[in-house]
């Protein structure tokens, strides 16, 4: 029994038939395995555990400890995915074979880097907020206030009637590139009004030396901030961000090296953007979901079921709104 995409319905589906429709969806997405799973959960709560200690997050009441316990992953939990028969589709839209399409949904509120969506997410809602140029609408009832005002307006003007158009995105998230999103995000950031407070940039200058490489902090040029990691002469340092040490709740300060510079605003402003570009790509390019017993990493495209999907792709229609309008 499969539930309906609109209609609120259940449909009986043959099994068979079912995964079938169900690979189409899945397509090329990387079969992975459960083995991945735990390398998977240990690379992102490296992120998420550095996330926590370089905004600080609880730790103004007292709660650092209860939001890490809350947010670092222990289960090696992944979503399922599953279909919504989209029943309200016209018969010759049907698959002569396989029936109606399905809409792929997936409960990714739990997961290797949901907890990494939830962080980067409540930042990239407030710089979607006050994004310059967007006439977002978010709601059914605020579109309606906006257009009964606007009546009001014409009537008083003695205007003509005007039309409304509207378009609509085809295969909006499929189409949201790790890569692309990233660079639009860091962006947004850069230029954004909102004043970030209380961040730690000697964490974040660790975070941009495990995820960047040197020529990469040299272009930015963010050398002056960016600590490095002291190695034995000869030595290499083999810290990742799935280390244990990465992941722990104190990062070893005595095994970094780091200059006597400051950043100006300016240059925090620039490191932060550049950790939520990072952050943004590792978490799109690390989706896993399962179907069937069978666990894929998700390759390209906005992560689905994923709170920062949405997040970003306010974003990328904000972008896309400002240009439009310009």
């Amino acid at each position: 029994m499969v539930p309906t995409d609109k209609s609120g319905k259940l449909a009986a589906i043959n099994w068979d038939v079912y995964c079938a429709s169900m690979n189409r969806q899945i397509g090329a997405d990387c079969l992975v395995g459960w083995s991945e799973v735990g390398p998977t959960q240990d690379n992102m709560n490296g992120h998420v555990s550095a996330w926590l200690k370089f905004t600080n997050t609880g730790q103004n009441w007292d709660q650092s400890q209860r939001i890490r316990d809350g947010m670092i992953s222990h289960g090696q939990c992944v979503p399922p995915l599953y279909g919504l028969l989209k029943d309200h589709k016209p018969v010759g839209a049907w698959d002569p074979e396989l029936g109606a399409p399905y809409r792929p949904v997936c409960g990714a509120c739990l997961g290797p880097n949901a907890s990494l969506s939830d962080l980067l997410s409540e930042i990239i809602d407030c710089v979607a907020d006050e994004l310059e140029g967007s006439s977002e609408i978010r709601a059914t009832e605020e579109l309606s206030f906006h257009i009964e005002q606007c009546n009001l307006k014409l009537i008083a003007l003695g205007a003509k009637p005007i039309t409304i158009g509207s378009l609509d995105v085809v295969s909006m998230f499929p189409n949201l590139k790790a890569t692309e999103v990233s660079k639009m995000v860091f962006e947004a950031v850069n230029i954004s009004k909102i004043n970030f407070m209380g961040f730690d940039y000697q964490q974040i200058g660790i975070y941009l030396a495990l995820n960047l490489s040197k020529n990469e902090i040299k272009e930015l040029g963010l050398s002056k901030f960016v600590p490095t990691r002291l190695v034995k002469k000869g030595g290499k340092s083999k810290i990742k961000m799935s280390s244990q040490e990465t992941r722990s709740p104190n990062i070893y300060l005595q095994k970094w090296s780091f200059t006597p510079f400051t950043p100006n605003l300016k240059e925090k402003r620039l490191m932060f953007s550049k950790a939520m570009e990072i952050a943004v790509k590792v978490c799109f390019r690390n989706h896993l979901y399962q179907f069937n017993g069978l666990v894929y990493r998700q390759t390209e495209g906005g992560p689905i079921g994923l709170r920062l999907s949405m997040a970003v792709s306010r974003i990328v229609m904000g972008v896309w709104d400002k240009q439009l309008s310009n």
